[in-house]
């Protein structure tokens, strides 16, 4: 998660899952501590990077506003 698009951010404190080759999932922690960080980035940061990797092993960043800031408008 991060303030703006050029930051290099902080991570979400979650586990990643492969459900299927096309379908993946991140579950996000439910300790107290990790539930707080993670409510702080969600909430106060803008941008989000989602890693990607394809089948034939090429990586790319998938890098955009997160939801809820487009959604309310508030930040973009």
């Amino acid at each position: 998660m991060k303030a703006t698009e050029q930051d290099r951010g902080d991570p979400l404190i979650a586990v990643p899952a492969k459900i299927t080759d096309d379908f993946h999932m991140v579950a996000l922690n439910d300790f107290p501590d990790a539930r707080k960080t993670n409510l702080d980035l969600l909430k106060n940061r803008s941008w989000i990077d989602i890693p990607v990797t394809y089948r034939n092993g090429r990586r790319a960043l998938s890098h955009r506003p997160h939801a809820h800031h487009r959604r309310n408008g508030d930040r973009a």
